[in-house]
């Protein structure tokens, strides 16, 4: 079997490119790429955040702050029946409003019921009410709406005291008003550094596979031919090594890493060492993020068409919802991004248009109950319902301002209270109940588990629990 040319030792030991023959001629920071070790660099939390500017929202204010507590993790049942985040949604009048194409997702509907998650950790499953009448091969995103009503009894509080009733059609005297996006788009939060490690690995890539390519606007479009091919090499580079390290594992190396004639079908850059995963880098479903940007409005009254200018977004958006800053109203849900999806450079998530494209709520209004069934306002004050002191909202640039404070619930299992130290998921320093229909303990009458919110140091929050970043330094060689 051949890496990069080289046929591998009778041991297996993994070859790194000829590129790494000479490792001076690499940047020094990119050196990494032709580690031996598995170890790779942590998260660059104390970095820059200049071209990524969207922030994540902790469990807390998801939870309890306005608008963060209308939104909900939209998500679909895979083959095994493990759920995975797939779109965003909004709890609104009663309702869960959402895009109509997170409708067509395959596996997202068993028997017409559609699955979701509140920020306090309740299950909710509905069915469509209303929709648009948007295609796939819709011109224009007025029809891009859902309405689902729910199917479960449990869920009905959650939805009228975590949900909103501000809903506002858009005017055309509202352009450039200042507004707010939250979803759950898969692209993590990433650092400058991380960004420009990124885009240096890139390069590196297109030097080893000889491949064309460049830069689109300072950054990499992963949706072009060569995006595309650079995204499986860092995929498949870190999985081929791990397949190839554990003889359990060895049938899908051979499968999927060598092709007819024994060769590795791939660099054999070691991106993981340079703190390169694919899945934490583009599957970062689980955290919700907020981005602040403006309003664009055209066509007749923003009925045909609304733009969040200079909003950032990834894939898992879709169907989240965008606020007036002025009182939190919501004003449409996410439609699509742009032709491109480009990481760093001056079009960082927003590709080659202004922003990502709405589905104005003047599209759905009508279809929408006046308030909730049950007379609760629910939330529509614009200001926090759960007795904390974030005025107006909470702290919407997602600092540690929650209205939870430390010790609130320690001592008792209740959802949405911090968990007691005993509940905690290993290697995590802080965590909330989150009711879960198969969890291992009671909250009360409901069945919890401990959801992760902070880790150690070297470990990061992925689906709850804490997973290793990595740490420490490389070793080269």
């Amino acid at each position: 079997m051949f890496c990069g040319g080289v046929s591998f030792a009778a041991t297996d030991t993994w070859k790194l490119p000829e590129l790494c023959n000479n490792i001076n001629n690499l940047d020094a920071d990119m050196r990494c790429l032709c580690s031996d070790e598995v170890g790779i660099v942590e998260d660059d939390t104390d970095g820059h955040f200049t071209i990524d500017k969207r922030i994540n929202i902790d469990a807390d204010e998801w939870m309890s702050a306005v608008p963060y507590k209308h939104a909900l993790k939209m998500y679909v049942r895979d083959e095994k029946g493990r759920f995975n985040t797939h779109c965003t949604a909004n709890m609104v009048r009663g309702k869960i409003v959402t895009a109509a194409h997170c409708l067509i997702k395959k596996g997202s509907g068993n028997e017409g019921v559609y699955y979701f998650q509140a920020g306090d950790g309740t299950e909710l499953m509905a069915r469509v009410k209303d929709r648009g009448n948007w295609t796939e091969t819709a011109f224009r995103s007025t029809g891009d709406w859902a309405i689902l009503e729910l199917v479960n009894e449990t869920g009905r509080d959650t939805v009228r005291n975590f949900g909103t009733n501000k809903v506002l059609a858009v005017e055309s005297d509202m352009y450039r008003e200042p507004i707010i996006g939250a979803g759950f788009g898969a692209l993590k939060v990433m650092s400058d550094e991380e960004i420009e490690r990124f885009k240096k690995a890139f390069a590196v890539f297109l030097q080893v596979k000889g491949a064309s390519g460049s830069l689109y606007s300072g950054g990499v479009a992963t949706s072009s031919e060569a995006g595309r091919m650079f995204l499986d090499d860092l995929l498949f580079n870190n999985m081929c090594r791990k397949w190839l390290a554990d003889p359990q594992q060895r049938h899908y190396y051979d499968k999927e890493c060598v092709n007819a004639n024994g060769q590795y079908k791939y660099t054999g850059l070691n991106y993981k060492a340079c703190g390169m995963g694919y899945y934490n880098i583009f599957l970062d479903v689980e955290q919700l993020k907020m981005s602040k940007c403006t309003l664009g409005v055209y066509g007749s009254g923003g009925r045909d068409g609304v733009e969040a200018m200079g909003c950032q977004g990834w894939s898992g958006n879709s169907g989240g919802g965008f606020y007036l800053q002025r009182d939190y109203s919501l004003i449409g849900v996410a439609h699509k991004g742009n032709k491109h999806n480009v990481v760093g450079g001056d079009r960082h998530t927003i590709g080659d248009g202004a922003g990502l494209s709405l589905t104005a709520a003047s599209n759905f209004i009508d279809r929408l109950p006046l308030g909730n069934t049950d007379g609760r306002t629910g939330g529509d004050d614009g200001a926090d319902n759960n007795g904390g002191g974030n005025s107006g909202g909470g702290n919407v640039d997602g600092g540690a301002d929650n209205d939870v404070s430390p010790d609130d619930g320690v001592g008792q299992r209740a959802v949405g209270q911090r968990c007691v130290a005993d509940d905690l998921p290993e290697h995590a320093t802080a965590g909330v109940y989150r009711a879960k229909v198969d969890g291992g303990l009671n909250c009360g009458d409901r069945r919890c588990d401990c959801t992760a919110t902070a880790c150690e140091s070297g470990y990061r929050v992925q689906l709850g629990q804490c997973v290793s970043s990595g740490g420490g330094k490389i070793t080269l060689f």
